[in-house]
């Protein structure tokens, strides 16, 4: 039975392997060109987030047998992955939020905040409340974060 838990690690694989591989080589510049570009450009003094936190939601990826198909979405094994996924958006979040060069990672904060309305709204289904249906789409928006974050977060460091 093909499940989110099965395609997850595959989806995870390929977007990673998209988002870190080097982009095509360019031509070199001209002397004058590197001058103005290397005099105009700013590149960050602080270290990248992305090795470190790519690595993080990988393991949160794989960490639990527990299933959110719709069945479940309102089960607490389900409830308990999600939460542990919601807590590691947070923590990074925390940790760019710390940082002097927080404003360069406006995408990847909006992705944590869509993850955490969607942890607020499935809060009713971890007390078996809510709709099945209203509960599995909040969880499948909690559950592609391991996805969608790092990717944010690569997409944010690649910009100027």
């Amino acid at each position: 039975m093909l499940t989110m838990r099965n395609v997850l690690p595959v989806a995870v694989a390929f977007l990673l392997a998209a988002c870190t591989s080097t982009p095509a080589a360019q031509p070199a510049p001209s002397s004058s060109a590197t001058a103005t570009t290397s005099s105009s450009a700013k590149p960050s003094s602080a270290p990248g987030l992305h090795e470190e936190w790519k690595s993080k939601f990988s393991t949160v990826l794989g960490s639990s047998d527990a299933s959110c198909a719709p069945v479940n979405a309102k089960s607490k094994a389900c409830a308990d992955y999600l939460t542990e996924i919601v807590m590691l958006a947070l923590e990074l979040e925390r940790a760019i939020k710390a940082r002097p060069d927080s404003d360069r990672y406006v995408d990847t904060l909006v992705a944590i905040g869509e993850v955490t309305d969607a942890s607020e709204e499935y809060a009713p289904c971890s007390r078996g409340q809510g709709t099945i249906e209203q509960c599995h789409a909040e969880a499948i928006t909690i559950l592609f974060a391991p996805i969608t974050v790092p990717m944010k977060l690569n997409l944010d460091e690649m910009s100027p």
